[in-house]
């Protein structure tokens, strides 16, 4: 930042982990079990001497509430345009500032920083069925917990939590054409229950050569990370 006394080096540490366990329950039967683990680690602070009135809880109120505005009184200036609401944050601000007087200029010294941690588990359940050399199918279900924690960001910790199901078809109809039908379900608890379809077809027009069409949706789900 523009008030820095020292660098903001930043300090990484990541650790990933992962098992895989399948297991042939028939000649044509396969089930197979994933766990993953990841957990990343950043540590950055510096030293910074800001003035003291870019800390006022009434000049955070305010920026949260319009950044301009805020920009504006730190400028010494009188915003203009916003909405009522910002008039009086603005009023507020000011008025604070006037009364500490020449105080609002001091510099006041801290060590701010961006530490964050992120922290991921997964499970994940596969079941493969083949029921012939034309059809076979593939369903599974999963569930991740996930965590981040930043005092900066986040103001503490918060956590999340995600689970799915999903299944694919695949049919050859003849030695050339592959069919495939699917989807995929999922629930996050921050955010509503979604459905990713996905059909396709892929022709073997000769050898080397394939011709594929697809047609798919998809939802990105928010993330705490």
């Amino acid at each position: 930042d523009n008030f820095q006394l020292t660098y903001p080096d930043r300090r990484f540490e990541d650790v990933y982990a992962g098992a895989l366990w399948t297991t042939q329950l028939a000649a044509n039967h396969q089930l197979s079990v994933r766990l993953d683990h990841a957990r990343q680690v950043s540590r950055q602070s510096w030293r910074t001497c800001l003035p003291t009135v870019a800390l006022l809880p009434e000049m955070f109120d305010l920026w949260r509430a319009n950044p301009a505005y805020a920009n504006a009184v730190l400028a010494g200036q009188l915003p203009q345009g916003g909405t009522p609401e910002d008039d009086v944050l603005a009023l507020r601000a000011i008025t604070t500032i006037q009364a500490l007087g020449a105080e609002a200029a001091a510099p006041r010294c801290l060590r701010a920083n961006q530490d964050a941690v992120q922290s991921r588990l997964d499970l994940e359940l596969q079941d493969t069925y083949v029921f012939s050399d034309r059809l076979r199918v593939v369903a599974g279900l999963g569930l991740r917990r996930q965590s981040g924690e930043s005092q900066t960001f986040l103001g503490g910790e918060q956590t999340s939590s995600v689970r799915w199901v999903f299944a694919n078809l695949e049919y050859r109809p003849v030695q050339r054409l592959t069919l495939n039908a699917g989807g995929y379900a999922e629930r996050n608890s921050l955010s509503p229950s979604t459905f990713s379809p996905r059909a396709a077809a892929n022709f073997n027009v000769a050898p080397g050569h394939t011709l594929r069409v697809v047609l798919s949706a998809g939802t990105r789900s928010p993330d705490i990370q």
